[in-house]
């Protein structure tokens, strides 16, 4: 099976032959400038979740992970970070109740 970016690069080569294709790093620079130009309030939160995705996948027990807990954050849940960032009386009483029922059910 061929990835899809490699066929899309192929189509892009087969319609423009003389134009300059995007290299990976032209890639991910416009994926940096896109985030750069961002509030700090979604820098932030894009941290948070890096870090507490960093501390899952490097907690010392686990040898193989799925792809799909290595991803960076998408951009749904950068946004609902920075949602309890702005308003974490209404998000963070929710959480608060969640945490409060699973230490409960875990200590008794």
């Amino acid at each position: 099976m061929v990835p899809v970016p490699h066929l899309r690069k192929l189509i892009t080569l087969v319609n423009h032959p003389n134009i300059k294709t995007p290299g990976v790093w032209d890639t991910i620079n416009q994926d940096l400038e896109a985030r750069r130009k961002q509030p700090p309030l979604y820098h932030f939160a894009f941290s948070q979740l890096i870090l507490e995705g960093d501390q899952h996948i490097w907690d010392g027990k686990k040898n193989d992970m799925a792809k799909a807990d290595q991803a960076i954050p998408t951009k749904e849940e950068v946004q609902e970070q920075v949602l309890l960032q702005q308003h974490p009386a209404r998000f963070g009483a929710y959480i608060g109740k969640v945490v409060a029922a699973g230490l409960s059910s875990c200590c008794r």
